[in-house]
């Protein structure tokens, strides 16, 4: 990867991969850096710093200016800005839209730690990319129709569960490559497992039980996730857009639960399915397995909006920094007494929410943001609540 760069402390060590240009450079003489940009700044000897353009993509001409610009690291801290890696705001200067710097004894490093967390998440199935508290994931094998292959379920495991650890982010977005949202289970990989000498009782119970965990840990996740959905979602594809919290939906998609069509009634993407659908909507899928369009899936409530397919990324990424722009102590306080009240009767759904309220009154963010309203200010939150 071509750059330029001024000298530099030989105990630094930098991680490059390419997810969003997501950037850590550790550097033990200067402190720590953390860039998510297509710029790298590298602390030399004399202390200072060194804008070095990175040849990922063609930066702008004002950015492209300012590459070999010499910045002093020992002055006063500038202007405050967050970080569009995790939103923490944290000192730094005019050159760099996102880079927060931290001497080796603040406590900015261990704020950033999410940073450097992401830059080691890896998937062998699954794309990753992070900007302004939104991750997006991405179902990568198009041209299997990112149907759900044991690995891809342990992928979208482990994505959620690494995920729901780190606050700063605030959604995700689960989308797809190729023309196939996804075509619901390895058929080819179930019909292997057919080989063991239980006839494959075990491994079809290991499965499934995979994808059923992997399902409920969308609910159970503290940030929303939206399905952005391009083309047809079937079987256990259908169910992965049940789970998710919402869902856009291009014209050009399509969803059914057609395993039957195969002889396999689709038993637990129903489970997801009638929690979306009236009964009789979901039965009629079930039992028929016809595909519906994007238009009867939204009138129906299994997705939220249909758009055009070129303006379906756009559509996805405004519902995302919407729900980014609140305060995510309150997203997921109230995510989790969504699904939980659902499944109460109405007298204890009133008493259990009535608690959550009281909880969330006592955040010191959710003070501050009642003030701000009241001082007719935006509110000043520390996302310590």
């Amino acid at each position: 990867m071509p750059r330029t760069a001024g000298p530099h402390p030989a105990s630094s060590t930098l991680y490059i991969r390419p997810v969003n240009w997501i950037l850590h450079l550790k550097a033990t003489s200067a402190g720590v850096w953390i860039c998510a940009c297509h710029w790298l700044f590298l602390p030399d000897t004399a202390g200072s710093c060194q804008v070095s353009a990175l040849s990922l993509q063609e930066p702008s001409s004002g950015m492209a200016a300012m590459a070999g610009r010499q910045i002093d690291l020992s002055g006063a801290p500038c202007a405050a800005s967050a970080c569009s890696l995790c939103h923490r705001t944290g000192s730094r200067g005019d050159y760099g839209p996102c880079c927060v710097p931290a001497r080796s004894n603040s406590t900015l490093l261990e704020q950033h730690d999410n940073c450097d967390k992401v830059s080691r998440m890896k998937y062998e199935t699954l794309g990753l990319s992070l900007q302004d508290g939104i991750a997006t994931l991405t179902l990568n094998r198009p041209d299997e129709l990112n149907v759900l292959s044991e690995q891809s379920l342990e992928d979208l495991q482990q994505a959620f569960d690494d995920i729901s650890g780190m606050p700063r982010i605030r959604c995700v977005i689960l989308r797809a490559e190729g023309r196939a949202y996804c075509a619901g289970h390895d058929l080819r990989e179930l019909s292997l497992g057919r080989q063991s000498e239980d006839g494959g009782k075990d491994y079809f119970r290991r499965i499934f039980d995979k994808c059923s965990a992997m399902m409920m840990s969308i609910t159970r996740l503290p940030q929303p996730v939206i399905a952005q959905v391009q083309g047809p979602a079937v079987a256990a594809g259908c169910q992965l857009v049940a789970s998710c919290d919402l869902a856009i939906a291009a014209t050009s998609a399509r969803f059914g639960v057609n395993g039957v069509n195969i002889g396999l009634f689709c038993s637990t993407p129903m489970v997801a399915l009638s929690r979306n659908l009236t009964r009789k909507h979901a039965l009629e899928m079930l039992t028929t397995g016809r595909l519906m369009d994007a238009e009867e899936a939204c009138r129906l409530g299994l997705v939220n909006r249909v758009v055009q397919p070129d303006e379906l990324e756009a559509a996805a990424s405004e519902m995302a920094m919407q729900i980014a722009s609140k305060l995510g102590a309150a997203v997921k306080i109230g995510k989790r007494a969504f699904y939980e009240q659902a499944e109460m009767t109405l007298q204890d759904a009133y008493g259990f929410a009535g608690d959550v309220m009281v909880e969330n009154m006592m955040y010191s963010d959710t003070a501050e943001g009642i003030s701000a309203f009241l001082d007719k200010r935006n509110p000043d939150w520390t996302g310590d609540s």
